[in-house]
């Protein structure tokens, strides 16, 4: 079986790369990057294509059983249309299984929702596809708080406006498992999955990150309006909104969201404190 994973010059990409090898099992993986020397994983076979040449999908997709699209990360109104590049080129090709990775969300704010509006598009694109199809939505990175830790330590605080809003968070490693799971393992086809852990509070997180790094964080609430404007000096009007519109809408209620991760993988999400201290090993000495 060959089974192709596209941005896989990218963390998510390689990851499940890393997770289907550890599987063991005698399947080709074949990697679609659009520069193929940053492909840093080892695969059977490293093909490109550009999300923006349908020709060039369908050729990259040429004798694959299974796909795993990892969206794009042009702006949402490009991103439809590129998605739709790999899906008629899949269905060109007669891809049996392909998997889309989404996001896992209720309410958004902001220009979120013109990115969660982009992919729920694409969702229902495959599904009237024909093409046999699953949809895994995750949850919120836990990795970047973590690698954000400097900065947590710095100012003593977990500051953004969540509030007392809950969020689903997950892990690249245990996303990857999961696709992994999902692709070689039976009774998929058709299945929207929510793959996340149990929702926790800000609150939460920091006594999470306590109890692994030993540090002394609290949680600091502050008015969206601030916190949005903190967002743009920091980082550009486009991404600040963007990363504004995820804490308003968790305060909202976006990240309260029942986990279906055992359902697709036979195992419960991996705990909070777990993933925090393989992180730590992996890219921290503090």
């Amino acid at each position: 079986m060959r089974i192709a994973v596209t941005a896989a010059s990218g963390a998510l990409g390689a990851e499940t790369i890393n997770q289907l090898q550890a599987l063991g099992l005698r399947h080709e993986i074949i990697g679609i990057a659009r520069t193929v020397s940053k492909v840093r994983v080892p695969c059977t076979e490293i093909r490109q294509a550009d999300y923006n040449d349908f020709k060039s999908f369908v050729s990259a997709l040429k004798d694959i059983d299974q796909l795993v699209i990892i969206p794009s990360t042009s702006p949402a109104p490009e991103r439809v249309k590129q998605h739709e590049n790999i899906i008629q080129a899949a269905i060109e090709n007669s891809v049996n299984h392909v998997l889309f990775t989404s996001i896992a969300t209720k309410k958004t704010e902001g220009k979120f929702n013109d990115i969660i509006g982009s992919l729920r598009q694409t969702e229902q694109r495959l599904a009237s596809s024909g093409l046999g199809f699953t949809i895994a939505r995750n949850g919120v990175y836990l990795e970047p708080d973590l690698e954000y830790i400097q900065s947590y330590i710095k100012d003593g605080a977990i500051i953004n406006c969540a509030g007392e809003g809950k969020c689903a968070y997950t892990s690249r490693p245990e996303l990857g498992y999961a696709y992994a799971r999902i692709l070689t393992t039976q009774g998929h086809k058709g299945q929207t999955y929510n793959l996340c852990g149990i929702p926790i509070t800000q609150h939460q997180l920091a006594w999470h990150i306590n109890e692994v790094y030993h540090t002394q964080l609290v949680y600091q609430p502050v008015p969206f309006e601030d916190y949005q404007r903190d967002r743009k000096q920091a980082l550009g009007d486009e991404l600040g909104d963007i990363i504004a519109g995820i804490y308003h809408g968790l305060s909202l209620g976006s990240g309260d969201i029942v986990s279906d991760f055992s359902r697709a993988t036979g195992r419960a999400h991996m705990g909070y404190i777990e993933i925090i201290r393989q992180f730590r090993k992996q890219h921290q000495r503090l």
